[in-house]
C-alpha cells in the first residue's frame, strides 16, 4: 500500500525595505534630552488602520509624558527626501478616528502609530518630529534621552506599514558633541586731532571771527579743525574739553569772555563760542554744541574743569567731528595781541 500525504506549499513573506532613511537629532551628548526628526520613504505606502512602530535600544528612553502632542507626523506623496517642505501634516490624537492618526508611547523604548483612514502613496515621504520643534497641535515639550554611552544604535523601524515596509536607521551617540572655541577682541579707541595750531587772526567789534589755519582767520563760518573718535567698547566714548577762553598773558589776564548759554552771535558783544557737527559713525554732539538752532555756539569748560562736547553710547565706526571756533569783541574789550586758548581735547573708552 502506496500513502501520500500533501502538505500545503511554503509561504514566503518578503518584508519590503524602507528607503531615504535618516534620524536627525538636535545632539548626540550621551544621556540628554534631544528632538528628532525622522524621516523615510515607504515604497508600498501605508494604507488605511496600518501601524508604524519606533523601535529604539535598550539605552534610549522615550520620556513616561510623551504622548502625541509632542509629535508631528508629515508626509509627502511625491519623494523629495525634505521634512516639512510641501508635506501634509496628519492629525494626530491618542487613539486614531476617521483621518486622524493614533501614537502611543508604548514603552520606555517604543512609539506606535496607528493610521487612521488617511492614506500614503506608494514611493511617499513620511516625516516624523518628536520633542520641542513638533509644533502642530502644541509646542512639544517631552523629548528622547539619548543613549547613556558612547556608541552606535539602532532606530528599528517596523508596523504593517507597507505590507512589512521595515528599515534600520543606525544612531551614533558622542559623549560631548560640543567644541567650545573661545577668541578675545582687544580693547580699541582710536582719537585724531587734525591742526594743533589755529588762529582768529585780528577781531573786530564791528563783525564776527572765525579760526581757521590761516593767520588772519576767517570773516565767515569755517572748520577749524576736525576731530576723529571710533571704538569697539559696547559702552561707547566720552570727548571732553578743558581750558580757558581766549585770555591775554599779561596782567592782569585780561579775557574774551565764553558764551555761557548756547546763543547765536551778537556783533559787539564779548563772546568766545564753539559749534561742532557730526559725520559718520553714530558719535553724538553735546547739545550744547551741536548745530541747533543753526549758528549756535557754547563754550562751557575753563582752566580747571572739563565739558563733555560728543560721544558715542554704544561700539562704533570712526566719527568726525567738526569744530567751528567764533569770537567777538565789544568797543571797549581790552587790547591785547597776545590773546591765547589753550583747549586740551581726550578721548575716554567708557569699556
Amino acid at each position: 500500500m502506496l500513502a501520500l500525504s500533501v502538505a500545503p506549499p511554503f509561504q514566503i513573506v518578503r518584508a519590503n525595505a524602507l528607503t531615504g532613511m535618516s534620524a536627525v537629532l538636535s545632539t548626540l551628548k550621551i544621556n540628554t534630552v534631544a528632538n528628532q526628526t525622522i524621516l523615510f520613504t515607504t515604497p508600498i505606502g501605508l494604507a488605511s488602520g496600518e501601524t508604524i512602530i519606533l523601535t529604539y535600544d535598550s539605552d534610549f528612553s522615550v520620556a513616561a509624558a510623551l504622548d502625541f502632542e509632542d509629535i508631528d507626523l508629515s508626509y509627502d506623496d511625491t519623494t523629495d527626501s525634505v521634512c516639512v517642505t510641501g508635506d501634509t501634516e496628519m492629525t494626530l490624537a491618542a487613539s486614531p478616528s476617521g483621518t486622524t492618526m493614533g501614537v502611543v508611547r508604548t514603552s520606555g523604548t517604543v512609539i506606535t502609530f496607528t493610521n487612521g483612514t488617511q492614506a500614503v502613496a506608494a514611493g511617499g515621504d513620511i516625516c516624523i518630529e518628536i520633542g520641542t520643534h513638533a509644533l502642530q497641535g502644541s509646542s512639544g515639550a517631552e523629548r528622547i534621552t539619548n543613549a547613556t554611552t558612547a556608541a552606535s544604535r539602532n532606530l528599528v523601524i517596523t508596523g504593517t506599514i507597507g505590507t512589512n515596509d521595515t528599515g534600520t536607521i543606525v544612531i551614533t551617540t558622542v559623549t560631548d558633541d560640543t567644541v567650545v572655541a573661545t577668541a578675545t577682541v582687544p580693547a580699541s579707541l582710536t582719537f585724531t586731532v587734525s591742526d594743533n595750531d589755529i588762529f582768529f587772526g585780528t577781531l573786530s567789534s564791528t563783525a564776527s571771527q572765525w579760526a581757521d589755519n590761516t593767520a588772519d582767520g576767517s570773516t565767515t563760518a569755517a572748520v577749524a579743525h576736525t576731530l576723529s573718535a571710533g571704538t569697539n567698547s559696547p559702552n561707547g566714548y566720552t570727548i571732553t574739553v578743558k581750558g580757558a577762553t581766549l585770555t591775554s598773558t599779561g596782567t592782569p589776564g585780561d579775557t574774551i569772555t565764553a558764551m555761557g548759554t548756547e546763543a547765536t552771535l551778537t556783533t559787539g558783544q564779548e563772546e568766545f563760542g564753539l559749534r561742532i557737527t557730526a559725520s559718520g559713525g553714530v558719535g553724538a554732539v553735546n547739545t550744547d554744541y551741536d548745530d541747533t538752532p543753526s549758528n549756535s555756539y557754547f563754550y562751557g569748560a575753563n582752566a580747571t574743569t572739563t565739558d563733555v562736547i560728543a560721544a558715542s553710547t554704544t561700539e562704533s565706526a570712526s566719527t568726525t567731528y567738526s569744530l567751528y571756533y567764533a569770537a567777538d569783541i565789544a568797543s571797549n574789550t581790552e587790547a591785547h595781541t597776545d590773546y591765547t586758548a589753550s583747549l586740551v581735547y581726550v578721548a575716554t573708552g567708557n569699556f
